[in-house]
């Protein structure tokens, strides 16, 4: 057994069917759970997930969104053995879409598929609503721990961003339609030779799903933090999907705009509450390419009014405040 294996994690595996496999830490995520892959002499491997400090409620969201996803046939892992904080879950390899870059452009036609795939079926009930009041609180955490006055409390300003971004969204933006995964990105897709069609996408993370527009997967997987995608495939991947969804072009551009702008100013946000709270510096290194893709969104007309603010109070990644970013941890703010 790995040191870095929990003991509830080697008591549940002592008691279950990988009690003699090998176990092999692999690289974490940015979130509380922990990976180890688990490999049997027979060869067999699976992956050990390790929740127990994570909150209680994310794995039982973890198996509602993967039993729906099997059920409409797309390839979310198989459940091998559970325990509180603890999954065997199936294997899907090592092969990422994001390690085939030479590959863009036969991959994200099958990862758009797979959103065309999963938003043409009805969402499971009861989930969580991304509505405008839920998108101005993400925009507004680029405020809260970007800015370099930022304590982690929502102050006077952060709150008119949140007013400010919630009449956009309701203005702009369709109702929340259909099912969406929230973080579908490069990283977070296995590829799967060996199946066929969408089940060819292999699907992770997907435990935070919402209620949202079909466009936000999309701002995900085309403005993806790690790694550079060119404005004109982004488009050509944009018209392949809206072209299948039957969206106007005009309302695509619009909510694709809307979204990616209040998505990269989260992420602007989150990446600077990694390093600044948690201590995980090599996130502010994508920080740059994030805000290149917001201010290509903020160029629509009608996002003048974010643009303006954005512009005002939010710094320039100049090297000066990214290290700043890197070098000034905060104390966990008040619940």
């Amino acid at each position: 057994m790995t040191s870095d294996l929990h003991p509830e994690g080697a008591r549940f595996l002592a008691n279950s069917d990988w009690a003699s496999a090998e176990v092999a830490a692999l690289t974490q995520d940015a979130s509380a759970r922990k990976y180890f892959r688990l490999t049997k002499q027979t060869r067999d491997t699976a992956i050990l997930m390790d929740a127990s400090q994570a909150p209680s409620e994310e794995m039982a969201r973890f198996l509602k969104i993967g039993r729906h996803l099997r059920k409409i046939h797309l390839s979310a892992p198989e459940i091998y053995a559970e325990a509180p904080g603890f999954l065997v879950l199936e294997d899907f390899g090592d092969l990422r879409f994001a390690d085939m870059p030479g590959d863009q452009g036969s991959l994200y036609p099958i990862a758009l598929d797979a959103l065309l795939h999963l938003q043409a079926h009805p969402a499971p009930q009861d989930l969580p609503i991304c509505d405008a009041a839920h998108l101005g609180v993400l925009a507004a955490t680029a405020w809260q721990w970007y800015a370099p006055a930022s304590t982690g409390e929502r102050d006077a300003l952060g709150q008119s961003v949140v007013d400010l971004v919630e009449s956009l969204a309701n203005n702009l933006l369709p109702k929340p339609s259909c099912m969406m995964l929230r973080d579908y990105h490069a990283e977070n897709i296995m590829w799967l030779p060996q199946r066929n069609g969408t089940s060819r996408a292999g699907l992770l993370d997907f435990q935070d799903a919402m209620l949202g527009h079909p466009a936000f997967d999309v701002v995900s997987l085309l403005q993806d933090a790690r790694r550079d995608i060119s404005p004109d495939f982004e488009l050509e991947m944009c018209t392949y999907f809206r072209k299948r969804a039957s969206i106007s072009e005009d309302e695509f551009t619009t909510t694709y705009a809307a979204l990616g702008a209040i998505r990269n100013l989260r992420i602007i946000g989150m990446f600077a509450r990694l390093s600044r709270l948690l201590r995980r510096p090599s996130y502010v290194d994508f920080i740059p390419r994030v805000w290149a893709y917001l201010e290509r969104d903020l160029a629509h007309p009608g996002l003048n009014d974010l643009r303006k603010i954005v512009d005002e109070t939010l710094p320039f990644p100049a090297e000066t405040h990214l290290n700043f970013l890197r070098t000034e941890c905060l104390t966990p703010p008040p619940q």
